[in-house]
């Protein structure tokens, strides 16, 4: 198992157990938060077992995530109201601006973009029997 494949699937896993605590903590707190990130420890372990279907799993997950991100940059203008960000689990008492979701949107997108990236180099191909 190259470097890259462990970097990748650790990288997923954290990614997932972060998104798992902070389900954890809004639910002993009594909220309702799903955070799709949770999503990333099954398909982190798969890839990781090299299971066949993985990828496509690991795919889905990053297309789901995509979508959420897409939909947050385009939440602002259909909404004045700071109710429409607690959906994405973000709950601000002030609408933040545009420019701000923009950051935020462009700074994970760029790191789950290079993730989802690294799924199709060559060490993973090896790594998946492909």
């Amino acid at each position: 198992m190259s470097k890259r494949v462990i970097f990748t699937c650790t990288s997923l896993l954290l990614l997932g157990v972060a998104g798992g605590i902070e389900m954890m903590h809004a639910l002993i707190n009594g909220r309702l938060n799903f955070n799709l990130f949770a999503l990333f420890i099954p398909v982190a372990i798969a890839l990781f077992l090299s299971l066949p279907g993985a990828r496509l799993a690991a795919n889905i997950t990053f297309g789901l995530i995509y979508l959420l991100l897409v939909a947050m940059l385009v939440a602002p203008f259909f909404s004045t109201s700071a109710v429409s960000l607690k959906a994405f689990g973000l709950e601000t008492p002030f609408q933040p601006s545009f420019a701000i979701i923009f950051v935020f949107v462009a700074m994970v997108g760029s790191i789950l973009a290079l993730l989802h990236w690294m799924l199709f180099s060559p060490p993973f191909e090896d790594h998946l029997g492909h």
